[in-house]
């Protein structure tokens, strides 16, 4: 009995010589410069939070209740400007005036609604100032009511001002400057 071959009838994988992995860009997620390769720098502040919690530093306590007192005055200062800055449109409504006039410049320039952003942060710091956990829990609560609320008014301010509204909506952050 004789064989045939046909093994040259079946597709061989070329191969290619091996390539070196490309190194990740600057700011990939995997290779920021200030946590280490795997996250390490990440891994000891977790580790530091957590022994804090345990077993709180002496002296914590109170510089954690002057950032909050400074919090709550920053917060109020925010509402005051917010205030100054939105002049004859102000309302406690999420509709806006029939006379309101787009504001985009002085606290509306960081956010779209400093106001609340403020009153979040007074509020914020005065319950870590006077270490309450029921005025924090609070004030989450008031995130939630005011995120809402927000949310209501930009409908109302896009109704009004159309293309001028969306354009500022994408430019600037609605309640913590750079962030959200």
């Amino acid at each position: 009995a004789r064989y045939v071959s046909i093994s040259h009838l079946v597709p061989r994988p070329k191969k290619t010589p091996p390539t070196k992995p490309t190194p990740p860009r600057a700011h990939s997620p995997t290779s920021h410069p200030n946590t280490g390769s795997r996250g390490e720098a990440l891994f000891v502040i977790q580790a530091v939070l957590i022994l804090l919690v345990v077993f709180p530093a002496k002296g914590l306590s109170d510089f954690i209740t002057t950032v909050g007192f400074f919090s709550f005055l920053a917060g109020i200062a925010i509402i005051a400007w917010s205030v100054n800055d939105l002049g004859d449109s102000l309302s406690p409504l999420a509709k806006p005036r029939e006379n309101a006039q787009l504001v985009t410049d002085g606290a509306y320039k960081y956010t779209r609604h400093p106001m609340y952003g403020g009153l979040l942060l007074s509020c914020l710091g005065l319950g870590i100032a006077t270490s309450n956990t029921t005025r924090v829990v609070i004030t989450l609560a008031l995130l939630l009511l005011l995120d809402k609320k927000a949310t209501k008014e930009e409908g109302f301010l896009q109704e009004k001002f159309g293309d001028g509204y969306a354009r500022y909506q994408k430019s600037v952050k609605k309640l913590i400057p750079w962030l959200y």
